[in-house]
């Protein structure tokens, strides 16, 4: 850790998520904007209770962790908190009574850190370059409150210190961008000194990212003019115009070699997608081999599935020339198969995944089919749960 006889650091993350921070009470600072508790912890226990085991918390060392006078004390010891994986992204604030330190070594695989320097300094990690903030130094054993924010898709994070903003958008460190909060962690391992957390608070945070989920895409915020890279779309032959639309603008695929992707984050099992779309009518070729489901119009306006590899005419469906229809998804990946709607009422239902190897969802595409006519689609939602309100051919993969 250091040649140095004491030393105290913060650190948060296993599997690729680690932290080190000195943190307090609510960490809410700016336009901040907090989700649901995750986790909190004032540690209002008996004096002497130990922390290990304590609420989720375990020690490793050889030395102190015991609640004194409703603080974790810590010396020569490490406090950690794993968590179950399920945030994109989260806002973390606690109180600490720093030790100071000198570039501590942090545990493999972390992806946000920062320790106090012996002048009182934060030294904070932007990716793998440590950099000493600018505020006020901190003074040693004395409480501070410490606030972060971290988005792990867009793998950046920010840190307040006694409600003042002092580093934004720092890079994480090298890692899986999959990767989600799953531990926070205290390192104090001097002999002759302690170390004092308190209010711990973790709240879910709001990524900015486009590649998780709920997504929504009414297009009306994007240039007009080629969709390519705008909020992470991939394109060919597909433009955001004004012209043809829901309301506002929306999305045109121009010939049979244009296609609309967008790619996602996370182990997504359950999903639905929806989009409004005044499809071309045509026989497309194949769905790409990784495809879960597949659907399209034909000529004569019969909406055509994919059951497994059999394309299957729909009966009852019929989708009049040049006109908005609503399509909604339902896929399962448990049972790899899925149901599709046509303007809320079910044509479809228990149809087979395309490739039934696929075990989940990863991929939204819309795929062209005609070399002259346009098809003009608007208000996409893809999420985990059944879409409450309205928003060619129509791959998930």
């Amino acid at each position: 850790m250091m040649q140095m006889s004491k030393q105290s650091d913060v650190w948060s993350g296993r599997a690729g998520a680690w932290l080190v921070v000195v943190c307090g009470v609510l960490m809410l600072c700016g336009a901040v904007q907090a989700g649901p508790t995750i986790f909190s912890d004032t540690f209002s226990d008996v004096n002497g209770t130990p922390l290990n085991g304590l609420r989720g918390w375990a020690t490793t060392g050889a030395g102190s962790g015991t609640v004194v006078s409703g603080r974790a004390s810590l010396q020569d010891i490490t406090l950690s908190h794993a968590f179950t994986p399920d945030e994109h992204a989260v806002n973390i604030s606690f109180t600490l009574a720093p030790v100071y330190a000198v570039s501590p070594s942090f545990p493999a695989g972390s992806r946000f850190k920062f320790y106090v320097n012996t002048n009182g300094i934060v030294t904070a990690y932007n990716g793998a370059t440590a950099t000493n903030l600018t505020h006020t130094p901190l003074a040693e054993g004395v409480d501070v409150t410490f606030a972060l924010q971290v988005d792990y898709p867009l793998e950046r994070w920010s840190l307040s210190v006694a409600g003042v903003p002092v580093a934004t958008d720092l890079a994480l460190s090298a890692g899986d961008p999959n990767s989600r909060f799953e531990e926070l962690g205290f390192k104090e391992i001097g002999t002759n000194t302690y170390s004092y957390v308190d209010n711990v608070l973790i709240q879910r945070g709001q990524t900015e990212s486009t590649f998780v989920l709920p997504f929504e895409e009414p297009f009306n915020t994007l240039t007009l003019g080629n969709l390519n890279t705008q909020r992470d779309w991939v394109s060919t032959a597909a433009t955001v115009q004004g012209s043809v639309t829901r309301g506002g603008k929306a999305c045109s695929i121009s010939n049979s070699n244009g296609k609309i992707e967008h790619t996602f984050y996370g182990d997504h099992t359950n999903v639905w997608t929806q989009l409004e779309i005044r499809p071309l009518r045509g026989n497309p070729p194949s769905p790409p081999s990784d495809a879960t489901f597949a659907y399209y119009v034909e000529t004569n306006g019969v909406v055509w599935a994919y059951d497994g590899t059999t394309p299957t005419a729909l009966t009852g469906s019929y989708v009049p020339p040049d006109t908005w229809v609503r399509f909604m998804t339902h896929s399962d990946y448990a049972n790899t198969n899925w149901n599709l709607y046509l303007n809320n009422r079910l044509i479809g239902e228990d149809l087979g995944f395309f490739n039934s190897g696929v075990s989940k969802f990863t991929t939204f595409a819309v795929h062209g089919a005609d070399s002259s006519i346009a098809a003009h689609i608007d208000n996409i939602y893809v999420g985990e749960s059944r879409p409450s309100s309205p928003g060619s051919v129509f791959i998930l993969r």
